[in-house]
């Protein structure tokens, strides 16, 4: 039997890439009052996330990492019941969570996609879209969701998550300080295989 909470944070280069996007996006969509260094957005893959797959156990384990975050993105889930029971063990540790399930799509098995947001610090700006995929390149259209944060502050806050992550990595945010650094391409830095594509 699989860990509840496995490969909820295993995601390819081109998901981060996405993620990555996700969060600049998010930033610039941002009304010059929002502080965005107060949201803390995130996306999972929870592997087969089902009612009839997870106990409550699992549930409350995989309820524990979502809990730290405001605004999250979750892919392969099968019903809508799982994240029904989600938000509500979120709503009776006292988090207020909404969320917004996309139909199932895909060939094959089909999934659905799920945001989750407190509405205390985020705002949907309506009720997701799958993305148009007229030549069937996806298995599965990816599913867009627009959001705005709910607080006050200012745009330059908003990147504020990315300049701490540079301090981290790099040491400090001097002039140059990541020459060098490349993004190797999807092909060579990652493979289904090894994490998740």
């Amino acid at each position: 039997r699989r860990p509840p909470v496995a490969g909820m944070v295993c995601m390819g280069l081109r998901a981060k890439l996405f993620a990555l996007a996700g969060l600049l996006q998010l930033a610039g969509a941002l009304p010059h009052h929002a502080r965005a260094a107060d949201l803390t957005p995130a996306s999972f893959n929870i592997p087969i996330y089902s009612t009839a797959s997870r106990t409550e156990a699992e549930l409350e384990q995989i309820a524990d990492r979502l809990q730290q975050f405001d605004l999250i993105a979750v892919q392969e889930v099968r019903d809508q019941a799982v994240v029904a029971r989600t938000l509500a063990i979120l709503q009776a540790r006292g988090h207020s969570f909404q969320a917004i399930v996309s139909d199932a799509v895909g060939r094959g098995v089909k999934e659905r996609y799920a945001f989750l947001w407190r509405p205390a610090k985020v705002q949907a700006l309506d009720s997701g879209a799958f993305f148009p995929d007229p030549d069937d390149a996806f298995i599965r259209e990816p599913f867009i969701g627009s959001f705005r944060a709910s607080a006050s502050g200012n745009r330059f806050e908003a990147l504020e998550p990315i300049r701490q992550g540079i301090r981290q990595h790099f040491g400090g945010c001097e002039h140059q300080v990541a020459t060098g650094l490349a993004v190797p391409s999807a092909s060579s830095a990652c493979s289904r295989k090894t994490c998740c594509g």
